[in-house]
C-alpha cells in the first residue's frame, strides 16, 4: 500500500486494525496494555461518560427495534475505542502512521495561536477534542483524506483574538550632578517623555468560554537606566567632579480576566459547513471527548443548566488552589513559583524543580559558576539582559536587575515578584524566567523531542545532552514522588462566584514577596512567608473576600517591636477563596476597624501602619490553607490574589 492510500484510511479503520494486529499470541498482552492505559483515563470520567451516552442512545432508539439498539451500542463502542486509542498517547500507538496522525494533530493545534504570544496559549483548542470531532466527521466523509479532515476541524475551533491599542508612556529623566572641592553639590535634570502603542488582549471567543479584559493604569517607581558616568576635571581648590545619569519611569496597564464559560462558539463552528453537525452529532462529540477524560458541559449549558467549570479546562495548569505536596526532596516553599511559572509558560512544575536542583541545589549555592552563569537558575548574563547589550558578559547588578535594559535587548529576565527589579538571585524572579526560557526554546510536554532540546540548549548546547537526560530523569522523579488533590484552580461557578478574591489595598508597592529573602547585605537568608505591601500611613485595607474575624489587637504603638506577636496592630480571618475554606493575617496597622464577627469583601478593616516588628508604613498579608497552625498551611498570597 502506498502512503496516498494509507493516508486515505479512515481513523476508525485505522483502530480497527491496530485491534486486529493484536490478535492471537499479542492479543493478552495488547488488550492488558490498552486497558491498562484506558482505565488511567476512565477512572475519573467514566460515569460522566456513560451517563451521556447511554442518554444519547436512548435518545436515538425510542421508535426502534432491539437491533438497533444493539448496533448502534456496537458504533459506539468503536468510537469510544477509536478516539481513546489516540488520545492514550504516541508511547502506546504501535504503528507509524497513528503517530503520525497524533503528531499532525498537535502541530495543527499549536500552529491554531501564535506561539510568540504566551497570552494566546492557554485558548488552543484541545487535542483529544479534535480527534473526538473528527470521529464523526469522518465517518461521515469515507475516502476524505486524514490530514484534510484535521485541517478542516482545528479550523472550526481555532479561537479568535481581538486586540486593541494602549499606550505606554516612558519618562526618562536626564541629570548632572557637579560637586566642587569643598562639597557643594549641584544638580539639574531634564525630563522627557516618549509614548508608544502596544496592543493588548481584548477578548477571546474559544470553544467552551467567552473572555474579556479591562485594564487598570499602573506606574512603576523610578528606576536607573543603565550606569551613571563621571568625571573629574581641575585639581585642589579647583576640583570638579561631575556626574551623569539618567531614571526611567513607565506607565503601563495590567490585565483584568473576566471569564465566562459558554459553548455557542463550539457549537456554532460544528454546525456550519463544512461539518455541518446536527443534534446527535454534538451530542456524541461531547461523549467522544469525555471518554478521552475531557471536561466539557455542552449538554448542560444546552439546557440551562447550573454547572461548575473547572478552569484547568481553560488551559491553566496548575496555580491557584491545586494542592500539590511535593516529595521529601522538594522544598515545599518553592512550590509557588513553580507552579506560578507552570500556569504562565506551560512548563511543568516538576521540570522547573529539577533544573532548580541542578543548577544551585535549589538555591543552596548561589555562587557564580566558572562559566559567569549567575542566581538561582543559573542564567548566562548576556542570557539574562539580552545578547546584544553593551557590556552584558560583565554586567552589573544594576544592570541585570533593569528591566529597560532586557525589553530593549530582548533579554529573557522577568520581574516576577513585582518589586521593579529582575533579579537573578530572587527565586521567583529566576525560576518564572526559566520557565520563560523555555517556552521560547519550544519546550512542550507532550514531544519528547522537543523537551530534549529545550533542555539541552538551557544546559549549554550541543554537548549538553548529558543535562537534558539528568534533569528529565529527576522531573519525572519529582513528579511520581508528589501528593495531588483538589482542582487546577478550583471550580468557577457559572452564575458568578461573590467569593473570589481582591487586593487589600487600591494602590502598593510590592516591598517584600513570599520567599528567600535577605533584610540587609550582612544578614542572613531567611523564608518570608507573607507578602508585604508599601503604602502611605493611614491607607484603608479592605477584606479580601467575606468573612469572619476570629481574633484581632489593636494595642500596639509603633516602635514596640514584639507587640501582636510582632504583627503590631492585626486582624485574623476566616475567608472563604473560591469555594474553599483559608485564613488570612492583616498586619502591622496603625489603627484596626473591626474586632470581631462577619465582614464583606472590600470592607475596610483596617488602616496601613508600622507598628509591631516593622520598619516602615507597609501592610503584611499570610493567607494560610484551611487554618493558620503556626506556618504549616502556609501559601504564597500571589497564588490566591488578583496580584500583578
Amino acid at each position: 500500500m502506498n502512503s496516498e492510500e494509507q493516508e486515505e484510511k479512515s481513523a476508525t479503520q485505522i483502530a480497527q486494525e491496530q485491534i486486529k494486529q493484536k490478535a492471537g499470541k499479542k492479543a493478552k498482552k495488547a488488550i492488558g496494555k490498552l486497558g491498562k492505559q484506558l482505565s488511567k483515563k476512565l477512572v475519573s470520567a467514566a460515569a460522566a461518560v456513560f451517563k451521556k451516552a447511554i442518554v444519547y442512545v436512548v435518545s436515538l432508539l425510542a421508535p426502534y427495534l432491539l437491533g438497533i439498539l444493539m448496533a448502534l451500542l456496537a458504533l459506539l463502542l468503536v468510537y469510544l475505542i477509536t478516539t481513546m486509542f489516540f488520545t492514550i498517547g504516541k508511547s502506546e500507538l504501535d504503528d507509524d502512521y497513528s503517530k503520525e496522525l497524533l503528531s499532525y494533530i498537535e502541530k495543527q493545534v499549536d500552529k491554531s495561536v501564535d506561539s510568540d504570544k504566551p497570552e494566546q496559549q492557554p485558548y488552543k483548542v484541545p487535542a483529544d477534542l479534535v480527534v473526538a470531532t473528527m470521529q464523526i466527521y469522518n465517518s461521515e466523509k469515507i475516502g476524505r483524506k486524514e490530514k484534510k479532515i484535521i485541517k478542516d476541524v482545528v479550523k472550526a475551533l481555532t479561537p479568535t483574538f481581538t486586540y486593541i491599542n494602549k499606550k505606554v508612556t516612558t519618562q526618562t529623566k536626564s541629570y548632572t550632578c557637579v560637586k566642587v572641592a569643598n562639597g557643594e553639590k549641584k544638580c539639574s535634570n531634564t525630563i522627557k517623555e516618549t509614548t508608544e502603542n502596544v496592543k493588548v488582549l481584548s477578548k477571546v471567543d474559544a470553544w467552551d468560554r467567552k473572555v474579556s479584559f479591562t485594564y487598570k493604569k499602573v506606574s512603576s517607581d523610578w528606576t536607573k537606566n543603565g550606569d551613571e558616568t563621571s568625571k573629574t576635571t581641575g585639581k585642589d581648590k579647583n576640583k570638579t567632579e561631575t556626574t551623569e545619569g539618567s531614571e526611567q519611569k513607565k506607565t503601563s496597564f495590567e490585565p483584568e480576566e473576566h471569564i465566562t464559560p459558554d459553548y455557542t462558539y463550539l457549537d456554532e463552528s460544528l454546525r456550519k459547513a463544512p461539518l455541518k453537525y446536527g443534534d446527535n452529532d454534538m451530542k456524541m462529540v461531547e461523549v467522544l471527548y469525555l471518554a478521552a477524560d475531557g471536561e466539557i458541559y455542552y449538554t448542560e449549558w444546552l439546557n440551562g443548566e447550573e454547572f461548575e467549570f473547572s478552569s484547568s479546562s481553560l488551559g491553566d495548569v496548575g496555580y491557584g488552589d491545586i494542592d500539590v505536596t511535593p516529595g521529601a526532596g522538594v522544598p515545599a516553599e518553592y512550590m509557588p513559583f513553580y507552579l506560578g511559572a507552570q500556569k504562565k509558560y506551560n512548563v511543568p512544575w516538576y521540570y522547573l524543580a529539577s533544573m532548580h536542583y541542578q543548577e544551585t541545589r535549589f538555591g543552596s549555592d548561589l555562587s557564580e559558576s566558572s562559566a559567569g552563569a549567575v542566581g538561582h537558575m543559573q542564567f548566562m548574563k548576556c542570557t539574562w539582559t539580552g545578547w546584544s547589550a553593551p557590556g552584558c558578559s560583565g554586567a552589573t547588578k544594576d544592570m541585570l536587575f533593569n528591566k529597560a535594559i532586557i525589553k530593549k535587548y530582548n533579554g529573557y529576565g522577568i520581574d516576577a515578584n513585582g518589586d521593579g527589579k529582575a533579579d537573578p538571585w530572587n527565586p521567583h524572579d529566576a525560576i518564572f524566567a526559566a520557565g520563560n526560557y523555555l517556552h521560547k526554546l519550544g519546550f512542550k510536554e507532550s514531544n519528547a523531542t522537543s523537551v530534549y532540546k529545550a533542555l539541552k540548549q538551557y544546559g549549554g548546547g550541543e554537548n549538553a545532552g548529558w543535562y537534558a537526560d539528568e534533569v528529565t530523569v529527576r522531573a519525572k522523579k519529582f513528579k511520581e514522588e508528589a501528593k495531588y488533590s483538589g482542582s487546577e484552580s478550583g471550580p468557577i461557578k457559572v452564575t458568578g462566584a461573590s467569593d473570589s478574591p481582591m487586593m487589600p489595598l487600591k494602590t502598593y508597592r510590592v516591598t517584600s514577596s513570599f520567599g528567600a529573602r535577605k533584610l540587609c547585605d550582612t544578614c542572613e537568608p531567611e523564608i518570608h512567608k507573607a507578602m508585604d505591601l508599601a503604602a502611605p500611613t493611614g491607607t484603608p485595607i479592605m477584606a479580601i473576600t467575606d468573612g469572619e474575624v476570629v481574633r484581632s489587637n489593636n494595642n500596639c504603638s509603633v516602635g514596640n517591636h514584639s507587640c501582636g506577636m510582632g504583627w503590631g496592630n492585626f486582624v485574623w480571618s476566616k475567608q472563604v477563596i473560591n469555594g474553599k475554606p483559608y485564613e488570612a493575617v492583616y498586619a502591622h496597622m496603625t489603627k484596626v476597624l473591626v474586632s470581631s464577627g462577619k465582614v464583606k469583601k472590600g470592607q475596610v478593616i483596617g488602616l496601613v501602619g508600622n507598628t509591631g516588628n516593622s520598619y516602615g508604613s507597609h501592610l503584611h498579608i499570610e493567607i494560610h490553607r484551611g487554618v493558620r497552625i503556626y506556618y504549616q498551611n502556609v501559601i504564597n498570597p500571589a497564588t490566591i490574589l488578583p496580584y500583578k
